[in-house]
């Protein structure tokens, strides 16, 4: 298992829930964000941990797939925890290069392997 350095701060359970069936929910992935430390009064150091269930078919086995990562220097009095998670998930799990509007990285994903 994956020691953070930090304190967990934040976790985020995704979950499939097919038809609106809950006994049939499926976790998707886990996110955890852990604070590890304040390089000055205003901003915050935050490490990322995206853990991912990938299901294939139902002939197909499941795998699971873990990104860390870290956040610098993020304003902490003006980011709610929800853009915290939403900065989080493009640092880990990003849609597109092409679709980030900023040109400044906020952070470096530090591996992502299968487990």
């Amino acid at each position: 298992m994956l020691e953070l350095d930090g304190r967990e701060m934040l976790k985020v359970t995704i979950e499939l829930v097919p038809s609106g069936d809950q006994e049939r929910t499926l976790v998707l992935g886990e996110l955890t964000i852990s604070n590890v430390g304040h390089p000055t009064v205003d901003a915050g150091d935050y490490e990322v941990v995206l853990t991912e269930h990938h299901r294939g078919r139902a002939d197909q086995a499941t795998s699971r797939f873990c990104t860390v990562a870290s956040m610098h220097g993020l304003e902490r009095e003006v980011l709610r925890p929800t853009q915290l998670v939403g900065a989080a998930l493009n640092l880990v799990a990003p849609l597109k290069r092409t679709m980030h509007s900023s040109s400044e990285p906020y952070g470096v994903v530090h591996s992502r392997e299968e487990l």
